[in-house]
């Protein structure tokens, strides 16, 4: 999906769906969602991280909007007069103390700095202490956009999603939950690590990558060292608007600030299946650095009565409750695997409708 919603990221989703039904004929309450969704936190999302009492943010350098959104990155396509090659608008680059922001490019410049720093000590902190993390994490579901945070995300109308913490098979009780995700997004990747390029083209895996799980672990200040490394871009922040014909048109116009953290990647499944899908197994896999991105896998099961689908990130497999690989598909015994192509970043969309004929 569009990484921002000025460029119609609610307008694609509105038109998959619509598609799902008019050309596949398939109603969408019978899809699976999963890979990159594009889908932050609402801005303050750091706050949690340093006072999970109030949720308030401490690091915040700015009073008010306008000086807020000087310290935000901003698109090319939303500023009249500027051109693709001029390229996105920098913070701090433009600043307005007429209009209540910054009173120059330095003082803006010191103010982004400071928060910036602060934010990456909670970020990393948080990283390396997984309990004290996950007090802030539940906090984050509620700031989470693809969960219905903020009203303007198209992905929250139709789409639930099971929580952002490890799920695995667990024989006695079915699943366990262990750990919250770390945010998937945006992380460095190998590519900007001198020591992992030289094993290019080969960039799958770099114990070198400072978000690598060999270099963040352990709990202590090489760890937090590390997790800010990680992080580093994450701390920042860009002005989006939602566009004034988009489908949430209660919301056009709408100007707001995204922080760039969130779960971004991630599985998901029409409302209309709860209850009636498990997931069993959802994992992110740390040690694959290769994007800013965190790759996962994940295994969902839906029982029918005598059909079971067997979903994971890679492949969807329908068999019978009796023997994998085999299954009664539209009064044919047969079996079927469905590949998503490049799974870690296309969002595929897995219709379910021979379960419901």
């Amino acid at each position: 999906l569009p990484s921002r919603y000025w460029r119609g990221k609610n307008a694609m989703l509105h038109r998959a769906i619509n598609d799902v039904e008019g050309e596949l004929g398939v109603s969408p309450d019978k899809i699976l969602i999963l890979g990159d969704l594009n889908t932050r936190l609402l801005n303050g999302a750091m706050g949690p991280l340093g006072n999970k009492s109030t949720g308030m943010d401490s690091c915040a350098a700015a009073q008010g909007f306008q000086q807020m959104a000087e310290l935000s990155s901003r698109s090319w396509e939303m500023l009249p007069g500027r051109s693709k090659t001029d390229g996105d608008l920098e913070p701090c680059k433009a600043t307005n103390a007429t209009m209540g922001g910054f009173e120059s490019e330095g003082q803006c410049q010191m103010a982004l700095t400071a928060q910036v720093m602060c934010h990456l000590q909670l970020m990393a902190r948080a990283a390396c202490h997984p309990d004290e993390y996950a007090q802030a994490a539940e906090i984050w579901h509620s700031l989470d956009l693809k969960r219905g945070a903020g009203g303007f995300d198209l992905l929250a109308r139709y789409f639930a999603f099971p929580p952002d913490r490890e799920i695995l098979p667990d024989i006695k009780v079915g699943v366990s939950f262990g750990p919250w995700r770390l945010p998937t997004y945006r992380r460095t990747k190998n590519a900007q690590v001198d020591a992992c390029v030289a094993g290019a083209p080969f960039l799958g895996s770099c114990h070198a990558n400072p978000c690598s799980p060999a270099r963040m672990s352990g709990g202590g200040g090489a760890c937090e060292s590390n997790a800010a490394m990680c992080f580093r871009t994450s701390a920042l922040t860009k002005l989006d608007i939602i566009p004034a014909d988009d489908v949430a048109k209660e919301h056009s116009g709408r100007e707001m600030l995204l922080p760039q953290i969130g779960w971004l990647d991630a599985l998901g499944y029409s409302k209309q299946l709860n209850g009636r899908i498990l997931v069993q197994l959802y994992q992110d896999r740390m040690n694959l650095t290769l994007g800013d991105h965190v790759p996962f896998v994940a295994a969902v099961s839906l029982d029918f009565g005598p059909k079971m689908i067997v979903a994971t990130k890679d492949a969807t497999q329908i068999s019978s409750s009796a023997g994998m690989l085999r299954g009664d598909i539209g009064g044919a015994d047969s079996s079927a695997t469905i590949h998503a192509a490049c799974p870690l970043l296309l969002v595929a969309l897995v219709s379910l409708a021979s379960l419901f004929d």
